[in-house]
């Protein structure tokens, strides 16, 4: 599992717009790998960024779905089991 560092606030852009502008020039970029001690903190971010982008175009149902899939205890498992 990874996620990307860098960058700035999605602010008004869609998430393509944002990251197409953003890293014109990719070198930029960084992907790292997830560490269990940052899981809360990507949890907290990607949640943050569902809720604002994605997730009021979801039905409660599906918002649920999602929520339990970023859950930190959830993540946790998957690094975990990906590490075995």
């Amino acid at each position: 599992m990874a996620y990307v560092n860098g960058g700035k606030h999605f602010g008004q852009y869609t998430y393509e717009h944002w990251f197409d502008h953003e890293y014109e020039n990719k070198k930029d970029l960084t992907v790292n790998e997830l560490t269990i001690d940052e899981i809360d903190f990507v949890s907290n971010m990607v949640d943050n960024i569902f809720n604002e982008f994605v997730g009021k175009d979801y039905s409660v149902e599906g918002n649920n779905t999602f929520k339990e899939y970023i859950r930190p205890q959830n993540i946790l498992n998957r690094v975990t089991e990906k590490s075995s």
